[in-house]
This record gives C-alpha cells, sequence and structure tokens, in this order.
C-alpha cells in the first residue's frame, strides 16, 4: 500500500503503523518512502511528535527545490550564446560532464 500511496503522490509523507513490526519491515518501509515507522500500541505523543516533524520536513524539501532552481539558472548555458559550431560543440561536451564527478580538462 506504502508503494502504491508513494506512486500516486510521491510528496505525501506516510507513516506505517503496524502491530507486528520487525526490524526488515521497518528498513523495507523507509526504502520505500516512509516518513517514519512505529508499532502498536504505541503513545500518542510520539504520534503527535512524527506528524509535527512533516511540517517542518515539507518546508525543507521545498526550500531545497528553491535553491535547486536558482542554481540551475545561474550556472545553466542558458546565457552562453554562440553561433559558431565549434562553441556549440564545446557547450556539448560541457553538457555531457557537467553531472559527473570527475574532473575535466
Amino acid at each position: 500500500m506504502l508503494k502504491a500511496a508513494k506512486e500516486q503522490s510521491p510528496h505525501t509523507e506516510v507513516v506505517v503503523i503496524t502491530a507486528h513490526g520487525s526490524v526488515e519491515t521497518a528498513v523495507g518501509a523507509m526504502k520505500l518512502g516512509a516518513f517514519d515507522y512505529i508499532t502498536k500500541p504505541f503513545h500518542m505523543d510520539e504520534l503527535l511528535l512524527i506528524v509535527r516533524a512533516v511540517g517542518p520536513r515539507r518546508d525543507l524539501a521545498a526550500r531545497i527545490q528553491d535553491l535547486k532552481a536558482v542554481l540551475e539558472d545561474k550556472f545553466s548555458f542558458g546565457g552562453i550564446l554562440g553561433v559558431n559550431s565549434q562553441m556549440r560543440a564545446v557547450l556539448e561536451k560541457i553538457k555531457l560532464v557537467a553531472g559527473t564527478d570527475s574532473t575535466t580538462l
């Protein structure tokens, strides 16, 4: 169910609550994108802490997306113009290696 929920709405935070918890199921749920995982019986205070943590995490994720967009605008090749075929070839090569961690000369 968690996998289907995340496929339908990837930004929705899911807290898995189960009566039959194990380390394996907890790890599996987290790998599938669960925000948190708690087992029954649980204290309502524990659930409230988890629910209260969702807001700041969503805010942080939104800020990260905004910063990525700013960086993309600032460091993209959109501002470089070149009609020369050699310059365009250089820009294409830069785009190919830009996403790698390799040192390029």
